[in-house]
């Protein structure tokens, strides 16, 4: 009877703890062994293998690995014994995928993830930009450098530095592109006297929304 999971140190006492196959040692109940996918967490014979580790965002997989306890994260969930990031602290991402590592990124100052985990600043002919914002977000790209030969022309940093020219004319410059990204004055092309059509600055010229010209005529 101290060693019968039917009759445990009595007639009739069955060892049947939850998620569990039950041995009875020295007249006690005791785990053998658990189900899969429980495990004692709490050392408690009494109440069995009392831990689902596929669903426990506290014991996820296995006891004591606690999701919410990586770096920067706010919230998690257990799915299949698994860790998932549900939210990550203000200002921080999980861009790398990584549960360990938790949200290892700062949204708000990483220039290939700003904003949002894949948003870059880096955009084409872009040679160097900032992100950034206020407390708590939205967080932006802000270009601080075209290319050289390269001008942001519509204030649009998913575009990148999208026109091609050695200057961006005033005053085209002063409404259109951004002065100090490679914007300077330009010399006005020619229009001959002959009657053909007047040829627009540089820079801006061909974005299509009215940019001046130059009529400079020759004898």
């Amino acid at each position: 009877m101290k060693t019968s999971p039917g009759n445990c140190n009595k007639c009739g006492k069955v060892c049947a703890l939850a998620n569990a196959d039950s041995s009875c040692v020295a007249g006690k109940c005791a785990i053998a062994s658990c189900n899969p996918g429980f495990y004692s967490c709490d050392n408690n014979q009494n109440n069995g293998c009392e831990t689902d580790v596929m669903n426990s965002a506290r014991d996820c997989g296995s006891c004591s690995n606690n999701c919410a306890a990586a770096p920067k994260v706010k919230s998690a969930t257990c799915a299949s014994g698994s860790c998932v990031i549900s939210t990550c602290n203000t200002g921080f991402g999980n861009c790398n995928g990584n549960v360990t590592n938790g949200c290892e990124t700062s949204i708000a100052s990483d220039i290939y993830n700003c904003g949002a985990c894949g948003t870059s600043c880096m955009q084409q002919h872009v040679d160097s930009a900032s992100c950034g914002g206020p407390e708590g977000g939205p967080y932006t790209c802000t270009i601080t450098a075209c290319e050289q030969g390269w001008l942001d022309c519509d204030s649009d940093t998913s575009t990148g530095c999208e026109v091609q020219g050695d200057a961006c004319p005033l005053p085209c410059a002063l409404h259109r592109c951004h002065v100090g990204f490679n914007a300077r004055a330009a010399k006005p092309r020619v229009h001959h006297a002959n009657g053909s059509q007047p040829v627009a600055h540089r820079g801006c010229d061909h974005v299509g929304r009215g940019m001046q010209t130059a009529h400079i005529h020759v004898d």
